[in-house]
């Protein structure tokens, strides 16, 4: 708020203030937007924020007012990506007070003269069942939760998996669908000498922190989810939360620099198989290991079945606490949509390496016609491309996964590959059903099955972690606003393998064409409607093999719509000549204690602190009655200069200061022109 609205009735939304460009972004990206405009972090009226006092209510009214102009255009029912506005955040029901000041917010976003339709919501920081019901009562709850704290200086070291998430929500909104609007995505990492630095925080919140806690999310019902962060970037100027500094790289998904990071392929294969598995959506908790389920036959594997058409059975280790990451193995008993079975049937065994989930499906569709029995590999992408059912799983080339389902269509002629068993005619199976093996060591993209109604692929997790799905708009979707919107503008996909990162697709007749960022030269497979004759890549033809001639079909990843070729690194761009720094200009940052500084300096036309009074609720509680806050004197951020003079009389031995800088700060102590010490705060 104090970055828009700086000063009473003065509201800014221009330049890197402006909320447009943020929009007209996740319109073009796909991306929906829960706005979370509060104003509670930065405002200051007199007496306590927060409530329905008068001057509170005042001060946020042409902020507030500020936000919906910009917004109102901008929901999802005109066409934009905004689905709900989170009126305020981490706050608390109790006083009374504090109930009407949500109500008081509520009367401004529903005016009827608003034009505000979309949902208001609210994050509970923690399990305390705040604005659900009664005065001030939000359209749809969430909780927030950092279940694996903040101690960055000990990456190893587990905090225990939440098991209660379901149970609280069945007790206090079961009929709102299950929100987090903040779940653990990184960590901070609290500035001074201490400070272990981001690296730490990305291995306490690592690709298995993710594996295991947001599955469990998924197991506890949990239908929207939104990760704080997935990038946290770079907080400029005095605008930083007091308690870090100014990089606000959180150890996320997304580093400061923008890089990707193995936390990021761990959430594309995840979201990847959000996307692609909408009876997921339907899917409700039925039990797990802590009320009885027995599914396991060790007990080491915590496992919760969610059920709809599929059944999709969560397993990880409990008790992840300690540092070891010993392997667990064991078998499931599941229910088919014709049996009951205990998988797998050929591999030995189910694993798990340490920390470690697997999303276990049964009776799971892929494309428009096909329904595999089982799976214990992991599903990266299923739908549909070019009418045909496309299914991509992956597992970690450590261990042996398998699948069952109906093969189905003319098979195109290609070699069998090694390291994978097909088994027909299996007990427990129903007749057309294959039993397909993945044995350990499997590496790369594997071609499992290419007939002409489907496509079946295996990978080991770190290749599927190179692929990517773009979505690509409809031909004539050019005045749909929604057209990148995955399941509402389209369905439509491809699937590109090897860049560092697509960063979106589309399609004008015979040419599909890409954009995106390597990092090095890299192989391009793309997987593409058949009539596709050529590929760009930012705008430069790529050469390379396309399905159609038996010469090229068994490099190809299926003889149907698939290309291979090789993506290259712009000669020019492989390094960066750093001129010689010659003729620069300096000034001294700090001439009050330079050499001589202090003597010469003039500082006569500082200001004076010499106040009495001060409307701080904390008065100093010693000193010879003068007001040392530098927000009296209108410093009230960033880097405050104090000079103080005194006659030496040959005697001093020793100084005592008492500083006070607020929460996290430091001060840097001078004598003339000699540095004496810093003090953390």
């Amino acid at each position: 708020m104090g970055l828009i609205n700086p000063a009473p009735d003065v509201v800014d939304f221009n330049d890197f203030r402006a909320l447009q460009p943020l929009y007209d972004a996740a319109k073009a990206a796909g991306i929906w937007i829960v706005l979370r405009p509060a104003h509670w972090a930065t405002s200051q009226v007199a007496g306590q924020l927060r409530t329905n006092a008068s001057d509170w209510r005042a001060a946020w009214q042409a902020y507030i007012q500020g936000i919906i102009d910009e917004t109102v255009p901008n929901q999802i029912t005109q066409g934009g990506p905004v689905i709900a506005i989170q009126i305020d955040n981490e706050y608390s029901q109790n006083p009374i007070t504090n109930a009407e000041y949500f109500v008081d917010l509520e009367a401004v976003y529903k005016d009827p003269s608003s034009g505000i339709v979309v949902p208001l919501t609210y994050n509970d920081p923690g399990q305390g069942r705040n604005f659900i019901n009664g005065t001030g009562a939000v359209d749809l709850y969430g909780l927030d939760s950092y279940p694996q704290g903040f101690d960055c200086s000990n990456p190893t070291v587990w905090h225990p998996v939440t098991t209660n998430y379901h149970q609280y929500h069945a007790d206090v909104n079961p009929s709102q669908p299950w929100y987090f609007p903040e779940f653990q995505g990184g960590s901070f990492d609290a500035w001074g000498p201490t400070a272990p630095g981001y690296a730490p925080c990305r291995v306490l919140t690592g690709p298995d922190f993710q594996s295991v806690f947001n599955m469990q999310l998924w197991a506890s019902n949990a239908k929207l989810i939104n990760y704080y962060m997935f990038f946290g970037g770079t907080s400029w100027g005095g605008l930083p939360f007091p308690g870090v500094y100014t990089s606000y790289d959180y150890g996320a998904s997304l580093m400061e620099s923008r890089e990707l990071t193995t936390k990021y392929d761990e959430i594309k294969r995840q979201g990847l198989f959000l996307r692609s598995s909408p009876e997921f959506y339907k899917t409700d908790w039925i039990a797990d290991s802590s009320t009885g389920l027995a599914a396991s036959t060790n007990p080491d594997a915590f496992v919760t079945l969610n059920v709809y058409v599929s059944d999709l059975s969560l397993l990880y280790r409990p008790k992840l606490t300690s540092k070891s990451s010993a392997n667990i193995t064991f078998k499931l008993n599941v229910t088919t949509a014709s049996t009951s079975l205990q998988i797998p049937l050929a591999t030995s065994s189910i694993a798990l390496s340490g920390r470690e989930s697997k999303m276990i499906v049964t009776s799971y569709a892929f494309g428009q016609s096909s329904r595999l029995v089982y799976s214990t590999a992991q599903v990266f992408f299923s739908g549909t491309i070019d009418g045909r059912d496309i299914l991509f799983l992956h597992g970690a080339n450590t261990q042996a996964h398998e699948v069952a389902l109906s093969l189905t269509g003319s098979l195109n002629p290609r070699d069998e590959p090694s390291q994978v068993v097909f088994t027909q005619n299996v007990a427990g199976l129903g007749p057309g059903e294959t039993l397909v093996s993945f044995l350990d060591g499997v590496e790369g993209l594997v071609t499992i099955w290419d007939s002409d109604t489907q496509l079946v692929l295996f990978a080991d997790s770190e290749t599927a972690a190179t692929f990517w799905a773009p979505t690509t708009a409809l031909p004539d979707s050019a005045g749909d606003p929604l057209a990148n919107y995955w399941s509402l503008g389209t369905n439509d996909t491809v699937l590109v393998g090897g860049p560092y990162l697509v960063r979106n697709a589309s399609i004008q007749g015979t040419t599909l064409a890409l954009r995106g960022d390597l990092k090095n030269d890299v192989t391009l497979t793309v997987i593409a409607p058949r009539n596709i004759s050529s590929i760009t890549w930012n705008g430069v033809s790529v050469s390379g093999d396309f399905s159609g001639t038996q010469d090229t079909n068994a490099s190809l990843p299926t003889i149907i719509g698939g290309f291979v070729g090789q993506l290259q690194t712009s000669s020019g761009l492989t390094g960066i000549s750093v001129p010689n720094l010659e003729g620069w200009r300096f000034m001294d940052s700090l001439p009050e204690v330079g050499s001589g500084g202090t003597m010469m300096f003039d500082d006569s036309s500082w200001v004076v602190a010499d106040n009495t009074t001060t409307n701080s609720p904390s008065k100093p509680l010693y000193g010879d009655g003068r007001v040392l806050y530098g927000c009296d004197y209108g410093f009230c951020e960033n880097i405050v200069l104090w000079r103080g003079h005194f006659v030496a009389t040959g005697a001093e031995k020793s100084v005592n200061l008492s500083i006070n800088g607020g929460e996290a700060f430091a001060a840097s102590v001078w004598l003339n022109d000699v540095f004496l010490n810093t003090s953390f705060g």
